[in-house]
């Protein structure tokens, strides 16, 4: 696992939200499973299923893959057991707690073309136009400068490459919100607290009453250069899959 210069000082505010994470990292994929009923693989699995893909024929893999806060690094370890034409995926996040779990199943399930990399989704360490595409799931709302993430995104997509966004927002719905609100900021940090600190996982429902809504969030990524091409709705629409491409310079 790689590790470049700290970029998470502790000025700034994204270094309370990774130190959150390496503090449940022993226990976040259990609660994740615990908290989701397992729908959480489900929906990493449409994800995955969205990544533009091709039958192998005579060609070798020539493609790239940026799977950006990586966790525990499910999303990265199901793209390199499902993909046929990627070369190399790599995989980043600023918990070097999640990275190291992340790293151990990796190495339990044998996947060799998958580098881990503690970065920053604000500041990526790779060239300009070197992945085709790009993913997040659950990760972007804890970024604290989402436009420069979008912006960071673009620059490393090669033209008409694809982002991957997963992710809760909002809940569209008047009644919907209230059912979201209650299972998270009540039977969510209940749960937890059986298992771990419930205090960490009260930052949930207030990480995502402060993101952006879908439509908020659509216009945002327009103006970083991306066009919509397929969106995806879970939970009464308060989880989203959005396929953007890369079109104008942001």
């Amino acid at each position: 696992m790689a590790r470049p210069q700290d970029h998470n000082s502790r000025q700034d505010p994204q270094h309370s939200i990774t130190a959150l994470f390496d503090r449940v990292a022993p226990r976040y994929d259990f609660l994740n499973h615990v908290l989701s009923c397992g729908y959480h693989r489900l929906w990493r699995r449409k994800l995955i299923s969205w990544i533009p893909d091709a039958d192998l024929a005579n060609q070798r893999p020539q493609r790239f893959l940026l799977d950006v806060a990586t966790g525990t690094g499910d999303v990265a370890l199901n793209a390199s057991s499902s993909l046929n034409t990627y070369a190399q995926i790599h995989a980043v996040d600023l918990s070097v707690a999640m990275l190291e779990r992340a790293c151990k199943k990796a190495q339990q399930k044998n996947s060799s073309n998958i580098t881990f990399q503690q970065a920053d989704g604000r500041d990526l360490p790779f060239a300009t136009a070197s992945f085709h595409c790009v993913s997040i799931s659950f990760g972007l709302r804890n970024i604290q400068g989402v436009d420069r993430a979008l912006r960071e995104f673009h620059r490393v997509l090669k033209p008409g490459g694809i982002l991957l966004i997963l992710e809760f927002f909002p809940a569209p719905l008047a009644w919907g919100s209230w059912l979201f609100r209650f299972y998270f900021r009540r039977i969510l940090p209940a749960v937890a607290g059986l298992i771990s600190n419930s205090q960490d996982y009260a930052y949930l429902p207030q990480s995502v009453e402060r993101f952006y809504s879908v439509r908020e969030f659509k216009q945002l990524a327009r103006r970083m250069g991306f066009t919509l091409k397929r969106e995806h709705g879970f939970l009464l629409g308060s989880c989203k899959l959005l396929m953007l491409r890369k079109e104008n310079v942001a």
